[in-house]
């Protein structure tokens, strides 16, 4: 049984609450209201939070045992504080304690003996995963949690002491201080420093680096100095904790007395009380593993372990193959895996239709053992019908299915296999054990979750056990050593001499396949060997391009399930497009129009599911209310079709959900709003709440009312000018007035913010002057280049020639890094958490997303930009950059990484904040270390495809007329693509001489059609074929396929 200690007296410092299960795991410890783990423990397993003994031998490695949990082989006794483990570790007898004297207090005493005839040596270490984070927050994204935790040193030699801090900008700054009443030979802050080889969990068998790293799983440790016991003595230690509600400056020495004191002033057992005799700890499968990980196999039989060809092979350091493509499943070796930071994962969605509803399911599959995990249908966010697999260090296992197998000497868990390979609805896992092969694969379908496993070579049991989270089911007795169920929530399905299956329902009777049309319906490449990289990633991004559609979540952000406003707007209909499904971007339209608030306003995200919708107003950034008028626009200017200004939409009031209107009206609403939130000079849009960088929202309130963004002035430019043309022939006055307004905040841009020729990232606006930002003007941030304003200016054509080309010179000069453009020149500046400037930017322990300044998303504005330039040779190079073997073959120092999904940045290898500032020249280095960042859920996929199909290819359908447009470089001469067009797909051949811009003729199915030109302001434009042209060439071939040819001088 569970039992839990609470502390009710009512002092400053925060009330301490534990739980614990019945083998002395936390399975709870707040403080107040926040957690103080990140992954508790439960009566399968320990959790982050331990107390570890180890035999010391620097020749072998340390021998260390777990005090807490099923695995530590310990008696447990109930006292009023908690509870008391006793146990041994070879002939040493050990006695662990829980202390808590008082409120903001607590910790644990550790006795030990010797028992036998010679000395031992020993230590001690206690890891503590500290949250300080409501529990509801934290299981929302345990990583982005740790994002903003600062892990300091404080004190120096034995005297050292770990302060964590939660610097996510709030009301308060928690903060706690561990600490050991012996002296400390070394301490850690993360738990990558001790994560094992196969990150299966914590290796003890070091000493802690003493060294910071701010990574994504914190991990405070200490290790006590040696313990030398000869026979028959006895010593004691205790790891202590100190709990603040409320730490407004950063950690510092100066912390150190105050801790001390703090500890000094309560009362403290000597070492654990003497209980009688406790209740022996009952063993699980999951507390002590024994793992089987799958051996290599040779390399003829890993590319031949599918059945079909292996194609675009990709090879480890050891020239050994270690990944590639058979039919339409990307294959990974487990040597891969091994050298992998991020393990390898999938999503695999289910759906009848192309566009999302609330039948859709997904599935997260993970190839190191978990697989399946996270199976939703509907929401993302909707209650698991399996568990999340929240840690990828292995700190925990007992989530999701898992599967054992017996051997011969007890069950064992399936860890890293010999291959794995994953398709758009499946994944499967090869285990090879001396003769025998754990074959295992998981299908996803509209009707159910279906997991198989069986044995080549003969016979051996297994095991399937699926964490459902429900209490209703109670079959996990198999998971622990008495045979009897301590915890509900799990179905099992066990064989001894065959195949197992396990089967989750998901809707009932007889279920239409998944549609896989939009997938099927992207660009395909084929022709110049500078094309496969991209040729074989595009399927991938499509899948990635769909989930974030269809289902929103990714593998790292795995909660999720609404629509960003911003995001929606650009990656989803950028899928579509592609696609060539202008009806989709219909229907997107009036769901997000939908979800427009009836102050003109949209929120950040919305519910885009029917039965989630609710009544409230939710604050948004600045640029939100722009991205579903542009969106319109580029529908109307796509499709041609005004009748959706007709289109009747909802609205979200304050408190009801208000009947719909024509979504013209809805436009009017955004206008009025836009209009009424202005900057000091009314014709330049009001920061409001943020911009697309919203870890650059100032620390000052006041400072945020004055601010003007350049980049959302740019956007309001475009904004206004796209839907301008879209509406010119349905409201000529309403398209008079967006072109005016769109003027007016071209000029004020050029008089404001456009400053010794060079653009401004923001500016400070009041009756006292204009305050630049990110400029080298600049004296308040630090920052003298920023490059989202320069990107977003050239890709919208809003500069000269003349001062475009400056500002491509800055951004060589000052922004251009190995893995892409950076965000700005030079890191934001820490100061232990404290905010002088901005909010998260400042507030950030981990070096990576927009912190680690280089994100995807901004570098293919960047690509786009380059396009418009007419840089077809560096602009695809560009491209190769997002694409992982492409990263990897061009930068020396790129880590391995997955290489079929979607990176949202990479992350440069600094070991935390200030390192990034003492070594910010190595971010230029590209044989420095870079890692991918997080994976899947962004509007990143979509981007890139709209990015191939209208901006490479340069095919676009404008109401019945096609633009051919291409920005292609030579070695991309005879390139063939395929894709839809007009609702027709069209086979089009390139031949690339010359810039690789200029269009000079076009023929369908060997016939010249007539063209016009196609302005540009950086470059020799395309072609239009008019939609009467385009017909008439229709007219005389077979409309199911076209071929198209470019030729290009």
């Amino acid at each position: 049984m569970s039992r839990t200690v609470t502390t009710t007296e009512e002092t400053p410092a925060p009330p301490i609450r534990a739980r614990f299960s019945t083998a002395g795991a936390l399975e709870r410890l707040d403080a107040g209201d926040l957690s103080l783990l990140q992954y508790p423990g439960s009566e399968l397993e320990s959790g982050g939070h331990q107390v570890w003994l180890r035999r010391r031998s620097e020749k072998v490695g340390h021998t260390a045992l777990g005090l807490l949990g099923p695995a530590s082989g310990a008696t447990v006794s109930v006292t009023h504080e908690g509870v008391v483990a006793r146990g041994s570790l070879g002939d040493v007898e050990w006695c662990l304690g829980w202390q808590q004297p008082a409120d903001g207090l607590f910790g644990w005493g550790l006795q030990v003996t010797n028992t036998g005839e010679t000395v031992v040596e020993l230590d001690a270490v206690c890891t503590l995963d500290a949250a300080l984070t409501p529990w509801d927050a934290l299981r929302r994204n345990e990583f982005y949690v740790s994002q903003y935790l600062d892990v300091s040193a404080l004190g120096s030699g034995g005297g050292t002491m770990l302060a964590v801090r939660q610097n996510m900008p709030g009301d308060v700054t928690p903060w706690l201080a561990l600490t050991c009443t012996r002296p400390v030979a070394g301490w850690c802050t993360d738990a990558l420093q001790l994560a094992s080889a196969d990150k299966t969990g914590l290796d003890l068998t070091a000493d802690l680096p003493s060294e910071r790293l701010q990574h994504e799983h914190t991990l405070a440790g200490l290790q006590c100095e040696e313990i030398s016991l000869a026979p028959g003595e006895s010593d004691t230690v205790g790891f202590r904790v100190v709990v603040e509600a409320d730490h407004p400056t950063a950690s510092s020495d100066g912390d150190v007395e105050l801790v001390r004191a703090r500890l000094a002033a309560a009362t403290w057992p000597v070492a654990p009380a003497a209980l009688p005799e406790g209740t022996a700890v009952v063993s699980t499968l999951f507390g002590p593993v024994s793992w089987l990980h799958g051996e290599d196999l040779a390399a003829d039989e890993f590319l031949t372990v599918t059945g079909a060809p292996a194609n675009h092979v990709e090879t480890g350091p050891d020239g050994r193959p270690w990944a590639y493509r058979a039919g339409d499943a990307h294959v990974v070796a487990g040597s891969k895996e091994r050298a992998v930071v991020r393990p390898h994962g999938h999503i695999l969605a289910a759906g009848e239709g192309p566009g999302p509803h609330d039948t859709a399911s997904a599935v997260t599959v993970w190839m190191n053992g978990t697989v399946a995990s996270q199976l939703t249908r509907g929401h993302a966010d909707a209650a698991p019908l399996l568990s999340v697999r929240r840690s990828y260090l292995g700190i925990t296992h007992a989530e999701g299915v898992r599967v054992f197998v017996d051997t011969g000497d007890g069950w064992r868990l399936l860890g890293i296999p010999s291959a794995w390979a994953a398709t758009a609805d499946s994944a499967s896992w090869w285990w090879r054990s001396g003769g025998h092969t754990v074959v295992v694969r998981t299908t996803l379908t509209t009707g159910e979750l279906r997991v198989d496993a069986h044995v080549k070579g003969g016979a051996l049991p297994l095991l399937l056990a699926a964490n459902t989270g429900d209490s209703g089911h109670d079959e996990g007795g198999l998971l622990f050593s008495d045979g009897r169920a301590s915890a509900g929530g799990w179905l099992t399905r066990r064989s001894d001499d065959g195949p197992v299956c396990l089967r989750v329902p998901l809707l009932p009777g007889e279920c239409p396949e998944t549609d896989r049309t939009l997938v099927e319906s992207i660009p395909r490449l084929e022709g110049p060997p500078a094309s496969d990289a991209l040729a074989e990633f595009l399927p991938w991004l499509a899948q990635d391009a769909v989930i974030h559609y269809q289902v929103p979540r990714g593998l790292e952000q795995f909660t999720g399930g609404a629509w960003g406003t911003r995001d929606v707007c650009q990656g989803p209909v950028g899928l579509l497009v592609a696609a060539g499904r202008a009806d989709l971007v219909r229907e997107v339209l009036t769901v997000v129009f939908a979800a427009q608030q009836d102050d003109g306003d949209w929120p950040q995200w919305f519910e885009y599911l029917p039965e989630r919708r609710a009544p409230g107003h939710r604050e948004s950034h600045g640029d939100v209310v722009y991205w579903p008028l542009l969106a319109l626009g580029d529908y109307i200017s796509m499709s041609g079709d005004t009748s959706i200004l007709d289109e009747r939409a909802g609205w979200v009031g304050e408190q009801d959900l208000m009947p719909g209107t024509p979504i013209r009206e809805h436009v009017r609403a955004a206008l009025d709003h836009i209009s009424t939130h202005r900057a000091h000079d009314a014709r330049l849009p009001a920061y409001g709440h943020g911009d697309w960088n919203d870890s650059l929202q100032p620390a000052d309130p006041q400072v945020a009312r004055w601010m003007c963004s350049t980049w959302t002035a740019e956007l309001e430019i475009k904004v206004f000018s796209t839907l301008a043309e879209a509406l010119q022939a349905e409201d000529r006055g309403l398209a008079g007035q967006l072109r005016t307004m769109a003027g007016d905040t071209q000029a004020a841009l050029r008089e404001h913010l456009l400053v010794d020729g060079e653009l401004a990232g923001y500016a400070i606006m009041d009756e006292g002057g204009v305050e630049l930002l990110v400029h080298p003007r600049d004296i308040r941030t630090g920052l003298t280049h920023g490059s989202l304003q320069m990107i977003h200016a050239i890709a919208d054509e809003l500069l000269t020639p003349e001062e475009a080309r400056a500002h491509v010179a800055v951004i060589n000069d000052h922004l251009d890094g190995p893995t892409g453009i950076y965000l700005f020149d030079t890191p934001v500046a820490y100061h232990g958490g404290e905010t002088h400037v901005f909010l998260r930017a400042e507030a950030a322990t981990f070096w990576g997303r927009e912190i680690g300044l280089m994100y995807t998303h901004a570098h293919l504005r960047w690509v786009e930009a380059l396009l418009r330039l007419g840089e077809a040779d560096r602009a695809w190079r560009a491209l190769q950059l997002v694409v992982p073997t492409g990263l990897g073959a061009a930068v020396p120092g790129a880590t391995a990484r997955q290489s079929n999904c979607y990176y949202s940045s990479v992350d440069a290898v600094f070991t935390d904040r200030v390192d990034a500032e003492a070594r910010s020249s190595r971010m230029f280095d590209p044989k420095f270390g870079f890692e991918g960042g997080w994976r899947v859920y962004s509007s990143g996929p979509g981007l890139v495809l709209r990015l191939v199909s209208e901006g490479f290819l340069g095919l676009r359908w404008r109401a019945g007329d096609v633009v051919v447009d291409p920005v292609l470089p030579h070695s991309l001469h005879g390139l063939v693509a395929t894709l839809v067009l007009g609702g027709t797909r069209v086979r089009v051949r390139y031949r690339v001489a010359g810039s690789g811009t200029r269009v000079r003729s076009v023929r369908i199915n060997g016939v010249e059609v007539p063209t016009v030109g196609e302005p540009a302001r950086y470059r020799a434009g395309g072609a239009r074929i008019a939609a009467s042209d385009w017909q008439d060439a229709l007219s005389v071939v077979d409309h199911r396929e076209v071929r198209m040819d470019v030729e290009l001088g």
